[in-house]
């Protein structure tokens, strides 16, 4: 038989009171040490609320459309594999925290489309053109982008 303890598992939240705090995001710090938006919820059940960077932030207004024109799943993302859970099978990517729709012939990294149904960015390789930089995003083969 479990006990209640040994079934539960314990994250250390740091609950902010009394004074706010603002987030980069513009809103506003609610609790501290999370992971995933999820865990935020429960700090501000009548607001949106995201987890940047460790800490529970409010959402003073969530964006209408993703910068890449797609639809949004969720908030807070760190990167591409905590979106999935959210996009019911459909294409996702983690786009400046926002868990957005990317079509099928669409990179995520906003690179030209080479060639589909990868699994690792060796794969992409031989479809590279002119010695261009290629990686795998979703099973896409999406040319990169050198930010310098």
């Amino acid at each position: 038989m479990l006990s209640l303890t040994s079934a539960f598992v314990t994250f250390a939240f740091l609950i902010i009171e009394g004074q706010s705090q603002s987030c980069p995001n513009g809103g506003t710090l609610v609790a501290q040490r999370c992971s995933n938006s999820q865990q935020c919820v429960p700090y501000s059940p009548n607001c949106p609320v995201t987890c940047y960077y460790g800490n529970c932030c409010t959402i003073p207004q969530l964006p209408s459309q993703c910068p890449n024109g797609g639809t949004i799943f969720a908030s807070g993302c760190v990167n591409t594999a905590q979106c999935v859970r959210y996009a019911n099978g459909q294409p996702v990517a983690c786009l400046n925290t926002l868990c957005c729709s990317v079509s099928q012939s669409q990179c995520p990294n906003g690179g030209v489309l080479r060639a589909r149904d990868c699994t690792t960015s060796a794969q992409c390789v031989p479809y590279a053109e002119n010695g261009e930089s290629v990686t795998c995003i979703n099973s896409l083969c999406c040319t990169t982008t050198n930010w310098g």
